[in-house]
C-alpha cells in the first residue's frame, strides 16, 4: 500500500486512526483535530494518534528521487516551478485566472499547473514532485551509454571544461573523440557531449573556470533587510554555541568538558522548534539532527524524559536562516533543503543584526546556565576564582532534561517581543484570530528516518562482489546481488556518529540499510575512525584495512576505559562513544533512552528572562 510522504492535516484530507480511515474536518487546537468517522459521526482526536496509513498494514512510503541523481538542468526547472507553485499554494483563494497567470509564467498549460499544485500539496511541499514526467529512465539516474564511454566524457569535461584554461565546448568534443579512438570506442554525438556539459550546471562551471569570487558575484542573491514574517514556520533560524557549563560523565561523575548546543527558533512566534546537545563540535550532522528535531513531533521526546508539557511544534519551515559557518554550506544540507522545498538563506557577512533573534535567545539561555553548578560563566572576570570543574555535577543527559524543562517554562511566559507567551503566539499563528487567519496545522512527516537520511553526508560507490566499501569498511546485504558490477555508481549516505550501517539509494529511489559485511564488528564513529587511521599511519603502516582498524579500535577503547578515571580527555571520549551509540540506536533522531537516576538532584527549571527580541 502506497502512502504519502507526509500527513496533511488541513480539512478534507484523509488520515488513519489506528485501522479506521477518517476525514479531517477542522483543527480544534494546536495539537487536536476534529475528524469524521466512516459512519459520519465526528470525533476529536490528538494529532499524535493519526497516521498516513493503517497501523496493521505495512505501507510503503511514496519515494521521491534523491537530488543527488537529478541533473542540473532538471533542478533549475524544479526551482523555477517550486517558486511559482509555492506562491500559488499560499493564496487564500485560487481562481482560474490566478492559475492561468501562474501557468503562463512557467509556459505550461493550466491543466498541468493544477496537477503540479496537487502534487505539491499531497507531498507536503517536496520539490522533486515537480520534476517533468518523461518516458524512459529519469534524468540523472540511468545513463543510455556504456560505462566506459561515460567515463571518457566525464574525464574530458573535468580536464578540459572545468579548468581555469577555459577551453571551448568544441575543444572538449575533440578531446572526447581522441580518447574514444584510443579506446577503440564509437565517439558520442556532439549533442550528447554538450548535454553532459550542461548537466554540470552554469554555476559549477563558472566557479571552476573563473573562480569562486566570479561565481558568487554572478549567482548569489543580493540580500537586504531581514525578511518580515506573517505566520509560523515562515523563517527558522539555526545557530550553535558552546554551553557555559561543564558536564560530568555518567560512570565516574567527573568533569568531561563543555557540550555544544545547536538550536532552532521560529522567528514569527519565538517558539524554540528544536535543539541538539552534543559533545561533537558543530558539523553538518549537527545541523541535520537539530533540524530533524525541529521538524518532527515532540511527543516521544517529552515522554522519554517523563516531562508533562506541550511542545506542539512540527512541520517543515519555508526558510532556514543561518550564518556562514562551513557546516551550513555542506552539500548534504543544501540538497536536503532542496529536496524538501526549504529555502536556505545565509546571513550577510559582517551583518550580525541579521541573526539577532537567535543570538539573543542563546544569550538568555546561557544566562540561566550561569545559575547551574559547574558554570564557566561568559568571561574570566565573571568567573573569578569559581572552580567550575570541581562544582560540576550534571551529566550530559541531565543537562538535556534541564534544558527541555526550561524551554517549557520559556514557552509559557510573557515574551515582550511578540506581546504574549510564545506558545500563545504559535496557537494564534496556526489557528488564526478574529483579526487574521492562521496558516493551519502543518503536515507531519510520515517517515522520520527518511527525512533524516535526506540530510546525511553522501558518497558515490559502485557495487562489487564484496558489496560496497566506505572508509575502508565493507558493507553488504542480499539486496545488492542484482547490482553487482552493473557499472553504476550509487549514492550512499552515512551517519558520522555510527558507521555500523549505511544507506544505499537504489535506482527505484528506495534507500536500503546496509550493515557491516562482518557483522560481529562493533559500531565505530567517524571521529574514532580518523583517529585510528592517523595512529596506524604514524606507526608506519602504508595500507590500512578494516581488520587493522577494528583491532586498533578495541585496543584504543580499552585504553580509554582504563584512563577514564584519571583524565578528562579520556572521559570525554568515552562519553562521546556512549552518546553516539545511543543516538543512532533508533530510527527517530529524537528517541533517546530514559536517563538513569542521578546522584545529584536536578536544579529547578528557572524561567528564561525574556528581553525584546
Amino acid at each position: 500500500m502506497k502512502r504519502a510522504s507526509s500527513l496533511a492535516l488541513s480539512p478534507d484530507n484523509r488520515a488513519w486512526l489506528e485501522d479506521i480511515e477518517v476525514t479531517i474536518a477542522a483543527a480544534v487546537s494546536i495539537d487536536e483535530v476534529m475528524v469524521t468517522l466512516p459512519d459520519g459521526s465526528p470525533r476529536c482526536v490528538a494529532v499524535a494518534e493519526l497516521s498516513a496509513a493503517p497501523k496493521s498494514v505495512p505501507a510503503e512510503i511514496q519515494r521521491s528521487p534523491d537530488l543527488a541523481t537529478i541533473s542540473e538542468a532538471d533542478w533549475q526547472l524544479v526551482t523555477q516551478r517550486s517558486a511559482v507553485v509555492r506562491r500559488l499554494s499560499e493564496l487564500p483563494s485560487k481562481n482560474a485566472e490566478e492559475v492561468r497567470k501562474a501557468a503562463k509564467s512557467l509556459n505550461i498549460s493550466a491543466a498541468l499547473m493544477y496537477r503540479l499544485l496537487a502534487r505539491w500539496r499531497n507531498s507536503g511541499g517536496m520539490a522533486t514532485t515537480l520534476l517533468p514526467k518523461r518516458s524512459g529512465p529519469m534524468s540523472g539516474t540511468v545513463s543510455r551509454i556504456s560505462p566506459a564511454l561515460d567515463a571518457i566524457i566525464e574525464s574530458a569535461i573535468k580536464d578540459k571544461w572545468l579548468t581555469r584554461q577555459q577551453e571551448t565546448m568544441e575543444a572538449v568534443i575533440r578531446e572526447v573523440n581522441i580518447r574514444c579512438r584510443h579506446a577503440k570506442l564509437q565517439p558520442p554525438s556532439p549533442t550528447t557531449v554538450r548535454a553532459r556539459i550542461a548537466a554540470h550546471g552554469a554555476h559549477a562551471a563558472l566557479k571552476a573556470r573563473r573562480g569562486p569570487k566570479a561565481a558568487r558575484a554572478t549567482y548569489e542573491p543580493l540580500t537586504g533587510h531581514f525578511p518580515a514574517t506573517c505566520w509560523p514556520l515562515q523563517v527558522m533560524q539555526i545557530d550553535h554555541t558552546l554551553v557555559d557549563a561543564t558536564v560530568v560523565d555518567q560512570v565516574h561523575r567527573r568533569p568531561i568538558g563543555r557540550p555544544w548546543l545547536t538550536i532552532a527558533i521560529d522567528i514569527h512566534t519565538r517558539m524554540v522548534a528544536g535543539f541538539l546537545l552534543s559533545l561533537e563540535p558543530p558539523q553538518a550532522t549537527s545541523v541535520a539532527l537539530c533540524l530533524a528535531h525541529a521538524v518532527l513531533p515532540k511527543e516521544e521526546w517529552l515522554s522519554r524524559w517523563k516531562i508533562e508539557a506541550r511542545w506542539p511544534v512540527w512541520g517543515k519551515p519555508d526558510t532556514i536562516h543561518v550564518d556562514n559557518g562551513k557546516e551550513f554550506h555542506s552539500e548534504a544540507l543544501s540538497r536536503g533543503c532542496q529536496q524538501h522545498g526549504i529555502t536556505l538563506d545565509f546571513r550577510p557577512v559582517a551583518r550580525p543584526q541579521y541573526g539577532g533573534h537567535i543570538e539573543r535567545l542563546i544569550g538568555t539561555m546561557m544566562g540561566e546556565v550561569h545559575l547551574l553548578p559547574g558554570t564557566t560563566f561568559s568571561n574570566i572576570k565573571e568567573k573569578g576564582d569559581y572552580d567550575s570543574e570541581r562544582r560540576a555535577c550534571m551529566t550530559f543527559d541531565e543537562m538535556q532534561e534541564w534544558m527541555t524543562r526550561g524551554l517549557d517554562v520559556y514557552h509559557n511566559r510573557l515574551h515582550s517581543g511578540v506581546g504574549m507567551p510564545p506558545l500563545a503566539a504559535w496557537k494564534n499563528g496556526i489557528l488564526g484570530t478574529v483579526e487574521a487567519p492562521g496558516r493551519g496545522l502543518p503536515p507531519r512527516i510520515a517517515d522520520p528516518e527518511r527525512f533524516l537520511i535526506d540530510f546525511l553526508p553522501l558518497e558515490r560507490r559502485a557495487v562489487s562482489r564484496n558489496g560496497i566499501q566506505l572508509y575502508h569498511i565493507d558493507y553488504y546485504s542480499d539486496v545488492l546481488r542484482p547490482l553487482i558490477k552493473d557499472g553504476h555508481r550509487y549514492v550512499v549516505r552515512y551517519d558520522p556518529r555510527d558507521l555500523s550501517r549505511v544507506w544505499l539509494l537504489s535506482k527505484d529511489n528506495e534507500y536500503y540499510a546496509l550493515p557491516y559485511r562482518a557483522r560481529h564488528r562493533p559500531p565505530v564513529s567517524l571521529w574514532e575512525h580518523k583517529m585510528i587511521v592517523r595512529m596506524l599511519q604514524e606507526q608506519g603502516r602504508r595500507e590500512v584495512d578494516a581488520d587493522a582498524i577494528f583491532n586498533q579500535l578495541e585496543k584504543m577503547r580499552d585504553v580509554v576505559t582504563e584512563a577514564a578515571a584519571r583524565t578528562k580527555k579520556a572521559r570525554r571520549q568515552a562519553e562521546r562513544i556512549r552518546q553516539g551509540r545511543r543516538s543512532t540506536a533508533r530510527p527517530s533522531p529524537t528517541a533517546l533512552e530514559t536517563p538513569s537516576d542521578s546522584q545529584e538532584p536536578l536544579p529547578p527549571a528557572r524561567p528564561f528572562e525574556v528581553e525584546f527580541w
